[in-house]
Protein backbone atom coordinates (compact mmCIF):
# COMPACT_ATOMS: atom_id res chain seq x y z
CA UNK A 1 0.00 0.00 0.00
CA UNK A 2 1.17 3.21 -1.11
CA UNK A 3 0.98 6.50 1.45
CA UNK A 4 0.48 10.30 -0.21
CA UNK A 5 0.92 12.75 2.72
CA UNK A 6 -1.59 15.72 2.05
CA UNK A 7 0.29 18.97 1.83
CA UNK A 8 -1.07 22.24 2.92
CA UNK A 9 -0.65 26.04 2.81
CA UNK A 10 -1.42 26.24 6.21
CA UNK A 11 -1.13 30.21 6.30
CA UNK A 12 -4.46 30.65 4.29
CA UNK A 13 -7.52 30.09 6.08
CA UNK A 14 -9.16 27.49 5.71
CA UNK A 15 -5.55 25.56 4.69
CA UNK A 16 -5.78 24.33 1.38
CA UNK A 17 -4.46 21.23 -0.21
CA UNK A 18 -1.62 22.28 -2.56
CA UNK A 19 0.19 19.01 -3.24
CA UNK A 20 0.75 15.58 -2.01
CA UNK A 21 4.01 13.82 -1.18
CA UNK A 22 5.15 10.71 -1.13
CA UNK A 23 9.37 9.54 -0.58
CA UNK A 24 10.18 13.29 -0.33
CA UNK A 25 8.95 14.21 -3.97
CA UNK A 26 5.84 16.34 -4.43
CA UNK A 27 3.08 15.91 -6.33
CA UNK A 28 1.32 19.50 -7.17
CA UNK A 29 -2.22 19.44 -7.31
CA UNK A 30 -3.37 19.90 -10.88
CA UNK A 31 -5.94 18.56 -13.07
CA UNK A 32 -3.46 17.24 -16.23
CA UNK A 33 -0.46 16.72 -14.05
CA UNK A 34 0.40 12.85 -14.77
CA UNK A 35 1.24 12.04 -11.73
CA UNK A 36 -1.95 13.62 -9.77
CA UNK A 37 -3.64 11.43 -12.17
CA UNK A 38 -2.02 8.47 -11.39
CA UNK A 39 -1.95 9.38 -7.72
CA UNK A 40 -6.00 9.56 -7.90
CA UNK A 41 -5.77 6.17 -9.88
CA UNK A 42 -3.99 4.29 -7.50
CA UNK A 43 -6.40 5.98 -4.62
CA UNK A 44 -9.48 4.96 -6.68
CA UNK A 45 -7.97 1.30 -6.83
CA UNK A 46 -7.56 1.10 -3.25
CA UNK A 47 -3.52 0.41 -3.92
CA UNK A 48 -2.99 3.86 -2.00
CA UNK A 49 -4.10 5.90 0.52
CA UNK A 50 -4.07 9.80 1.14
CA UNK A 51 -3.13 10.48 5.07
CA UNK A 52 -4.31 14.07 6.15
CA UNK A 53 -1.95 16.81 6.23
CA UNK A 54 -0.07 17.73 9.51
CA UNK A 55 -0.56 21.38 10.80
CA UNK A 56 3.30 22.69 11.52
CA UNK A 57 3.75 22.76 15.63
CA UNK A 58 4.10 27.06 16.46
CA UNK A 59 7.73 27.17 17.97
CA UNK A 60 7.39 30.06 20.80
CA UNK A 61 9.13 33.15 19.75
CA UNK A 62 11.76 33.88 22.73
CA UNK A 63 14.01 36.80 20.87
CA UNK A 64 12.23 40.05 19.88
CA UNK A 65 13.96 43.17 18.60
CA UNK A 66 14.99 46.15 21.28
CA UNK A 67 11.96 48.18 20.02
CA UNK A 68 9.47 44.98 20.63
CA UNK A 69 10.83 44.69 23.79
CA UNK A 70 9.94 48.29 24.59
CA UNK A 71 6.95 48.42 23.13
CA UNK A 72 5.64 45.90 26.06
CA UNK A 73 6.08 48.73 28.75
CA UNK A 74 3.23 51.12 28.81
CA UNK A 75 4.38 54.61 28.59
CA UNK A 76 3.79 55.58 32.30
CA UNK A 77 5.99 52.08 33.29
CA UNK A 78 8.50 53.93 30.99
CA UNK A 79 8.62 56.99 32.70
CA UNK A 80 9.24 55.16 35.72
CA UNK A 81 11.70 53.67 35.11
CA UNK A 82 13.88 55.95 33.61
CA UNK A 83 12.90 58.11 36.56
CA UNK A 84 14.05 55.47 38.73
CA UNK A 85 17.35 55.07 36.50
CA UNK A 86 18.46 58.53 37.69
CA UNK A 87 19.20 57.33 41.04
CA UNK A 88 19.53 53.15 40.56
CA UNK A 89 23.20 52.29 39.60
CA UNK A 90 21.62 49.04 38.75
CA UNK A 91 18.59 50.07 36.48
CA UNK A 92 20.62 52.02 34.86
CA UNK A 93 23.08 48.88 33.65
CA UNK A 94 19.72 47.14 32.58
CA UNK A 95 18.58 50.14 30.58
CA UNK A 96 22.12 50.49 28.94
CA UNK A 97 22.03 47.02 28.14
CA UNK A 98 19.27 47.03 26.29
CA UNK A 99 20.10 50.03 24.68
CA UNK A 100 23.13 48.27 23.25
CA UNK A 101 21.77 44.61 22.47
CA UNK A 102 21.42 43.60 18.43
CA UNK A 103 17.94 42.30 19.89
CA UNK A 104 16.46 40.57 23.52
CA UNK A 105 15.91 37.08 24.30
CA UNK A 106 13.21 36.35 26.84
CA UNK A 107 14.54 33.04 28.24
CA UNK A 108 17.83 35.09 29.06
CA UNK A 109 18.44 34.93 32.62
CA UNK A 110 19.61 38.40 32.40
CA UNK A 111 16.88 39.48 30.89
CA UNK A 112 14.47 37.51 33.22
CA UNK A 113 16.12 38.90 36.62
CA UNK A 114 16.18 42.69 35.21
CA UNK A 115 12.51 42.59 34.29
CA UNK A 116 11.47 40.81 37.47
CA UNK A 117 13.59 43.25 39.66
CA UNK A 118 11.62 45.94 38.00
CA UNK A 119 8.42 44.67 39.28
CA UNK A 120 10.54 43.88 42.96
CA UNK A 121 10.91 47.56 43.00
CA UNK A 122 7.42 48.15 42.46
CA UNK A 123 8.72 50.20 38.77
CA UNK A 124 5.93 47.89 36.96
CA UNK A 125 2.82 46.39 38.66
CA UNK A 126 2.86 42.53 40.03
CA UNK A 127 2.31 40.45 37.63
CA UNK A 128 3.51 42.40 34.80
CA UNK A 129 7.04 41.06 34.83
CA UNK A 130 5.49 37.36 33.81
CA UNK A 131 3.07 39.41 30.58
CA UNK A 132 6.24 41.26 29.76
CA UNK A 133 8.44 38.16 29.18
CA UNK A 134 6.03 36.08 27.84
CA UNK A 135 6.87 34.14 24.60
CA UNK A 136 4.59 34.58 21.77
CA UNK A 137 3.64 32.38 18.28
Amino acid sequence: MKYYQEQKDFTITPAVVTSYAIANISIPKAEGNRDYTTMLEEVAAGEAEILPAVPPVPVPISIITRLAFRNRFTMAEKQGIYTAAETSVDIRIFLDDIAVASDIDLADSQTVSGVESLETAGLISAGRAAEILAQHE
